[in-house]
């Protein structure tokens, strides 16, 4: 069905008007054509589809008329009105206009992403358009930055921890699931070793459907030197080889172009879904204009989000302008207490580049093995990790922080550090907290990380986080006062490792975080309760340490997360209940060690649980 005759006369009439000038008596035939089609819908069901078209061309022309009026917040509701009907790039790029008019930057930014990834639009004048309110939207920019690439530093005054630097939505996003891909590209893939969950195959099914700024954006993203001596690196050349010559279709026809775009979306792609989801095949990656050029840093100072399908950077310190702006590629908990080795080795094997932040040029103070010669200090690196070749044997790298006696490579356990090492990754990556076993395997693994390595080592943190955890999901189910009283215990190590070996300094949310779960799980009825079973009735209770905890955790994590996360809501609720206010942010990191009680020793621990299993049997 056509559109009613008088609505196309008013709509060829308010076309004469605009181009004579005559904006608003435009906007007033415009309004009545709209009228009119939207009658002849509301009256006949039928015919709803076959006027909706014009409806929304109809829209997009009065919010033109809207924006030469100035009237932006008309222009903002016309343009956002036609685009509820379909999305397309005439009333997207209105709708940023608009948003721009309002001074409405950050919105803005994102309705002019959404034009560039929509056909039919002059994607140079967007681009241009974009350039201009970059530093209005947002207080950071792409610049050069020596071996990093093209990576983002903070302009204007910079930023407050809290603040947030930078919110935006994927340009090109896929998902992780192979049956949504181009099945010869799938096979190709797989024979040369690449996996699907790398996101890069989702791409490379898809780029014959990129828009001229996807590709842009992709082509400017840094890439990694190519390393001919990594297996995985040539796996990925390989395939791009053979991708480029029985593909041409979907692929570009020169291999290496396709090697380019596989390792940039393999080292600058963003993980695209909430944390609270977990099936695999909802996952997805994606590449962002500005915050696929993140640097990484395993002392970081902004922490990543995926929220309301957008990537999210919130300030965790203070960030001068000027100052380069990174976020750990690997997350803000775990893989920031491990030592400088394991990180730099992790990160190589995933993103292809040996980090070198400067965490990971100063002494690895969570690499610590204790000293067999003096018996009180830690030997620890003092070396940098500067290439893969640097596990070849070091003569003198090593250092007591007591005795200060130089050792070599051959002098420590090695062997056994790594073997305990792929054992506690292993027990980290057990999804099942109370998995059979799961206490023998954690008892083992930590006392042999003692006597071996000693308690600055990142195995030791790890190992007690984890028992701490076992032990708060065995209350969950028993309700053992001992079991919550040993959580509390291995956590109290846990704080004072991560006190010990300063890594809250350069991971101040592993400490608070930690802490706000440590103090969301005491339990109501056992508040008076000691929190661990000793003599000493000065020691400190479950409720004076839910309330250090919290005071401690709750402003940063307010401040990062907000109360819609689940940690932080139920910190923040339990605060309000007993009339606790949080205090300011701190400006530097606080130390987490004396939150807690000195804890007895590891091995009374083990002892006291065994013996309460006993109990319980018995």
């Amino acid at each position: 069905m056509a559109a009613p005759t008088n609505a196309k006369t008013l709509r060829e009439e308010a076309k004469k008007c605009f181009g004579s000038g005559k904006v608003f008596e435009a906007s007033r035939l415009y309004t009545e054509a709209i009228a009119e089609l939207e009658a002849t819908a509301n009256a006949d069901t039928g015919a709803r589809n076959d006027v909706q078209e014009d409806i929304r061309v109809l829209y997009a022309n009065r919010a033109e008329c809207n924006l030469r009026m100035r009237e932006w917040q008309d222009a903002l509701t016309d343009s956002e009105a036609s685009l509820r009907l379909k999305p397309w790039g005439k009333a997207a790029y209105r709708k940023a206009q608009a948003l721009i008019g309002l001074e409405k930057y950050e919105e803005a930014y994102d309705a002019l992403i959404e034009t560039l990834l929509c056909s039919g639009v002059d994607h140079e004048a967007v681009e241009e358009k974009l350039l201009e309110i970059d530093e209005k939207a947002w207080k950071v920019k792409a610049t050069e930055y020596p071996v990093l690439g093209r990576s983002l530093v903070a302009t204007r005054g910079g930023f407050a921890p809290g603040d947030n630097v930078l919110s935006e939505r994927p340009v090109l996003r896929w998902t992780k699931d192979e049956s949504k891909y181009d099945a010869e590209v799938v096979e190709i893939c797989a024979k040369h070793g690449v996996a699907a969950a790398t996101g890069a195959v989702g791409v490379l099914s898809a780029t014959e459907s990129l828009t001229p700024f996807q590709v842009k954006c992709i082509a400017d993203l840094s890439v990694p030197e190519i390393d001919i001596t990594n297996e995985s690196v040539v796996s990925w050349i390989n395939a791009a080889s053979e991708l480029s010559v029985k593909k041409p279709g979907v692929c570009s026809d020169d291999p290496y172009a396709v090697s380019r775009l596989l390792l940039a979306i393999r080292t600058n792609a963003h993980h695209c879904v909430a944390k609270e989801a977990s099936d695999p095949k909802t996952e997805q990656g994606g590449i962002f204009r500005l915050a696929s050029k993140l640097a990484h840093s395993c002392a970081p100072n902004v922490v990543y989000q995926y929220r309301d399908n957008k990537v999210r950077f919130t300030a965790l310190r203070h960030i001068a302008e000027g100052s380069l702006v990174t976020f750990s590629y690997r997350g803000e908990l775990d893989f920031l207490i491990r030592s400088n080795h394991h990180r730099q080795r992790e990160l190589y094997e995933r993103f292809l580049f040996w980090c070198g932040c400067t965490r990971c040029q100063r002494v690895d103070r969570t690499r610590g093995i204790k000293c067999t010669v003096c018996c009180k200090g830690n030997r620890l690196w003092t070396g940098a990790y500067s290439s893969p070749s640097s596990d070849a044997p070091s003569t003198d790298q090593w250092r007591c922080d007591s005795c200060e006696r130089a050792f070599a490579d051959a002098d420590l356990p090695l062997e056994d550090e790594r073997r305990l090492e792929k054992a506690v990754s292993d027990l980290e990556g057990q999804s099942h907290v109370l998995a059979q076993n799961k206490y023998t395997l954690l008892k083992s693994a930590l006392t042999d990380v003692i006597d071996l390595l000693g308690t600055e080592h990142w195995t030791f943190g790890a190992s007690c986080k984890r028992l701490s955890t076992y032990f708060r999901a065995l209350f969950a189910v028993n309700k053992s006062p001992v079991a919550i009283q040993l959580a509390f215990a291995f956590g109290a190590h846990y704080l004072r490792f991560l006190g010990s070996t300063r890594v809250y300094t350069d991971s101040p949310l592993a400490a608070c975080h930690f802490a706000a779960i440590l103090g969301n799980s005491m339990p109501e009825e056992l508040k008076d309760l000691h929190i661990y079973q000793t003599d000493d009735e000065s020691s400190m209770t479950f409720e004076e340490a839910r309330l250090a905890l919290l005071k401690f955790a709750l402003s940063l994590m307010n401040s990062v997360y907000g109360a819609e996360d689940s940690v932080v809501g139920k910190g923040l609720a339990v605060a309000k209940r007993i009339g606790m206010e949080l205090p300011a942010v701190p400006r530097h990191p606080r130390d987490p060690s004396a939150l807690l009680p000195s804890p007895p020793a590891i091995v009374g621990l083990f002892a006291q649980w065994e013996s309460t299993v006993v109990q319980l049997g018995a």
